[in-house]
């Protein structure tokens, strides 16, 4: 199943220069996705419904950089950092419109990665690459009553890339791209669950792409 969505972004960041070698940042943002009429769905007896969702997204962390003083402005970052993903069925417990018995779901934990800034790739553009996994401390929950298993475990990952145009001097365009991935498999049947597929296990691959074009401000 599918669906294309809206989504909007809002973040910062805090650098600070602890050597001409060495930077220390911090970082935060939120992405809010809504799709409706969202996912089109039909079962086995060829009723179909649209089922709506709404996903919150936060994530935090803390960054060590190194920064290899070229023209270009190069820095790798190291980050450590928090992810909390909120998907919402709408009207999850009303079954004529969540046709599919979908669950609502939580998606929590901390997360590993690095980045490769390149703000000055020349007067106008800069760039910069990301990459975060959430293994092997990664939670998922179900809207109880709609598990598909008693446990679960968990492998997310996220990886960016992104474009500056030096508009004015404070002012930058921005356009990004974000490929998300993640994998949860169940295991044993949760008891008194309303999932159709009546398994003992099961697995699950949710892919999303996101592009984004906005404004950002130095301070």
């Amino acid at each position: 199943m599918g669906s294309a969505a809206a989504s909007l972004s809002i973040g910062g960041e805090y650098i600070y220069r602890y050597s001409d070698t060495y930077l220390l940042a911090g970082d935060a943002r939120y992405t809010g996705t809504r799709a409706n009429p969202g996912i089109r769905y039909v079962n086995m007896a060829g009723d179909a419904a649209d089922i709506a969702f709404t996903n919150h997204e936060i994530s935090v962390g803390g960054r060590a950089g190194y920064n290899f003083n070229n023209a270009k402005g190069m820095v790798a970052y190291g980050r450590l950092g928090y992810y909390y993903g909120k998907f919402g069925i709408n009207d999850v417990s009303n079954f004529e419109v969540n046709l599919a018995y979908l669950p609502s779901e939580l998606l929590t934990g901390v997360t590993v990665g690095g980045s490769l800034d390149i703000p000055r790739w020349n007067d106008k553009l800069g760039f910069r690459l990301g990459v975060d996994a959430l293994y092997p401390n990664g939670k998922r929950t179900q809207t109880q009553g709609l598990e598909d298993g008693a446990v679960s475990r968990v492998f997310a990952a996220w990886a960016t890339a992104g474009a500056t145009y030096q508009w004015k001097p404070n002012l930058a365009i921005e356009i990004g791209y974000r490929y998300a991935y993640a994998k949860t498999t169940w295991t044993g049947a949760a008891d008194g669950s309303m999932r159709p597929h009546g398994a003992t296990e099961a697995a699950r691959k949710d892919i999303g792409h996101t592009g984004m074009i906005g404004v950002g401000k130095v301070f």
